[in-house]
């Protein structure tokens, strides 16, 4: 249901269709603060080999007569990027940028059904759920231009985190509920950093309110390792970028944003 939907909603019914941006208008003007242009370069340079996680990106087509080094440029988000990469690989960098943004509505639909029946939810609540989760607006007010943006198929998995952490019960972290907060909390660290922010802020403020409640510092303990899980993973997508400025120094101009 969700394919279908987004299929009508972008006119994604031929072949050659899928071989074109969303909303493409030739060439692609965009919204003013539109990544597309940026995403899809990522794309083609993940395809062609020279987008590696973790690794120096060093791009030889820009940046005439010399190479494109775009290891000043953080990117937490580079496993998306490579998975993406390998897509265009298989096929061409459009079709790639239509995959990622169908499986992110797919992807939502799917985590937050799953939620859903976690929290005891009936099928049929769970599945409508899932599929205004998967339908939102606001993933389709990202398409085609924030595709990394409109992966947050992880969001719903905060819930449960989160509710674990206002429970009565003091968190059991031998517990597998806990462990499986820490898978949730690196992969969040994974991916965008505005999730990330929020993820970390409510599990803050949480365990601020539950040691005003309960007069009781172990609380604290949980949420400050949940959020220590997010902090590594993030830190692990950023360690070239950091090496790189290391060995030769930071570039202020290299985030300056013009808005």
């Amino acid at each position: 249901a969700v394919v279908t939907a987004w299929c009508s909603a972008q006119s994604m019914w031929s072949s050659k269709a899928w071989h074109l941006p969303s909303a493409y208008l030739g060439p692609y003007p965009g919204p003013a603060k539109s990544d597309v242009l940026l995403h899809l370069a990522f794309i083609r340079a993940a395809r062609d080999g020279n987008f590696v996680p973790f690794h120096s990106k060093i791009v030889p087509e820009l940046g005439a007569p010399f190479s494109a080094d775009w290891n000043d440029w953080p990117v937490t988000e580079e496993l998306p990027v490579a998975a993406m990469g390998l897509v265009a690989r298989a096929s061409d960098i459009f079709v790639a940028l239509n995959v990622a943004l169908v499986s992110c509505h797919v992807l939502a639909a799917l985590s937050m059904y799953c939620v859903a029946r976690i929290r005891q939810v009936g099928p049929a609540l769970s599945w409508t759920a899932g599929l205004a989760f998967g339908l939102a607006p606001y993933l389709f007010s990202e398409s085609p231009d924030h595709v990394l943006v409109a992966l947050c198929w992880h969001v719903p998995l905060f819930l449960l985190v989160w509710d674990g952490v206002w429970s009565d019960q003091p968190v059991d972290m031998r517990s597998k509920r806990f462990l499986a907060g820490l898978l949730v909390a690196f992969v969040t660290g994974l991916q965008m950093p505005y999730y990330t922010a929020v993820f970390c802020q409510i599990l803050l403020l949480s365990a601020v309110l539950m040691l005003i409640r309960t007069r009781d510092f172990s609380r604290l303990l949980p949420p400050l390792v949940l959020i220590a899980s997010a902090a590594v993973a993030f830190g692990l997508m950023n360690l070239d970028t950091w090496l790189h400025q290391l060995r030769f120094g930071s570039n202020p101009q290299a985030l300056l944003r013009e808005y």
